[in-house]
């Protein structure tokens, strides 16, 4: 607990030890077990020994990790403890000048061999008259306008840039989302979820216009104009109803919580969903066969627990099925996806009689093998910014 360890620094500050007594009083009423630990961690930090302090401050955190209930209402009381302070940074989390939570790259990884292997990948499918495009999602932070806080470093765009030369350098075909949205006017911040990495289903569906219209252009593809048109889908706004992944670390209290949006079709659909891994198939409307519903609504569990994001698809998979036979276009795509891609996938199935996906995260066959078995009409990877340094994402064996 980031907190325990600066405590003696905070304490020099009277507003900070008032709120210390009350984040202790808390602790204090929860069990006897705990009560122990605390005095005893007390009769050392009134003993003013550094030494000691700074012991028994690693003994009540190891403590505190193992034995307090209820721990997620003090990490709660820990990050309003910290935006009291207005402090930046907690628990590895850092809250960028305009609210928003992330986690930086303060120290460049950057990794042209993955774009070499988008560059042979690109050559091989060409050989098989098979069109590629590489996609590039934008991360939390924006490359033109970072919003950080002073001393605060983030190398994720740059580290991005130089895979993206090499993609250019060797003409592949790409589409890099961060430009567009920039060259469209658009707030790159009002993309992405305050408390969460990923950015928001409308953010998904911009992505997926930008991309289907990729599709009509560039490959010729007929993709039906109802099926991208935003007004011909039902917007349902569960309001301050989601706390990301950077939120959970951080609690409720430092950066509030987002609004999610679930986007659904008004036309009607019938469709199919596979998850071999899983054994599960579903099918039905876009609402029963995409949907996971016990992500966003579940009577047993809190806002900790849940993670609203995954409704679509429903979390992580090797390979995703989605089946359309009733699509205006009869294409088959392949798409190799980190979880940027999951509501874009979802609206792709509406365009679609096939649409595979793969996510090098938990795939363990070769990508090669799938495209000769498959033999898709064009082959998308639609990766996050901050994904293209991950060597795991691009062993794909073609």
């Amino acid at each position: 607990m980031e907190l325990l360890r600066k405590l003696p620094k905070l304490l020099e500050n009277w507003e900070c030890k008032v709120l210390a007594l009350g984040f202790f009083a808390i602790i204090f009423f929860y069990s006897f077990k705990e009560r122990e630990i605390l005095k005893e961690f007390l009769l050392t930090l009134a003993s003013g020994d550094g030494a000691a302090i700074e012991e028994s401050l690693e003994g009540l955190e190891t403590a505190y990790q193992e034995n307090i209930h209820d721990k997620e209402q003090l990490v709660n009381l820990d990050g309003a403890l910290y935006n009291f302070a207005g402090r930046s940074r907690m628990n590895d989390v850092v809250k960028l000048n305009n609210g928003h939570l992330t986690t930086v790259r303060e120290s460049s990884v950057a990794a042209p061999q993955n774009a070499d292997t988008i560059v042979y990948a690109q050559q091989w499918l060409d050989i098989l008259d098979i069109p590629f495009l590489f996609v590039l999602a934008p991360y939390n932070i924006c490359a033109l306008d970072k919003q950080l806080p002073l001393g605060v470093t983030d190398c994720t765009n740059e580290d991005a840039d130089v895979f993206m030369d090499v993609l250019y350098e060797n003409q592949v075909p790409v589409m890099d989302l961060r430009k567009i949205l920039h060259e469209e006017g658009k707030d790159h911040y009002d993309m992405f979820f305050i408390t969460d990495h990923h950015w928001t289903i409308e953010g998904s569906f911009w992505a997926f216009q930008k991309l289907t219209d990729y599709m009509e252009t560039e490959w010729d593809f007929s993709v039906d104009p109802a099926c991208t048109d935003l007004s011909n889908y039902q917007i349902d706004v569960y309001e301050d109803w989601f706390l990301g992944s950077k939120g959970k670390r951080t609690g409720p209290d430092f950066a509030g919580m987002d609004d999610f949006s679930l986007i659904y079709p008004k036309f009607q659909t019938q469709m199919s969903l596979s998850i071999p891994s899983e054994e599960e198939y579903r099918s039905g409307n876009f609402y029963e066969t995409i949907f996971a519903m016990d992500r966003i609504e579940n009577e047993h569990a809190d806002y900790y627990s849940l993670i609203p994001y995954d409704a679509y698809i429903g979390g992580v998979y090797p390979l995703v099925i989605h089946e359309n036979p009733q699509a205006a276009c009869d294409k088959k795509i392949l798409m190799i996806k980190d979880s940027y891609a999951s509501p874009v996938e979802s609206f792709l199935s509406t365009c679609f009689t096939q649409v595979h996906c793969l996510d090098m995260r938990k795939y363990e066959g070769r990508v090669g093998d799938y495209v000769k078995e498959f033999e898709p009409d064009a082959v998308i990877c639609f990766y996050n910014t901050q994904i293209v340094t991950n060597a795991e994402m691009f062993w794909f064996g073609f």
